[in-house]
């Protein structure tokens, strides 16, 4: 607590996602958007 205050910042680098990745967290908080049981249906999908 001492090192934060007097350096007034965390001591970790505190990364912001980019707008894409916010935009795709809200749209599965919202119901919306592919989920997969299981890694294999997620690979089938994506062809790999």
């Amino acid at each position: 607590m001492l090192q934060i205050a007097a350096e007034r910042r965390l001591p970790i680098g505190v990364i912001v996602p980019a707008l894409g990745t916010i935009e795709a967290m809200a749209e599965l908080d919202a119901g919306e958007g592919e989920r997969f049981e299981t890694p294999e249906e997620l690979f089938a999908e994506l062809g790999i």
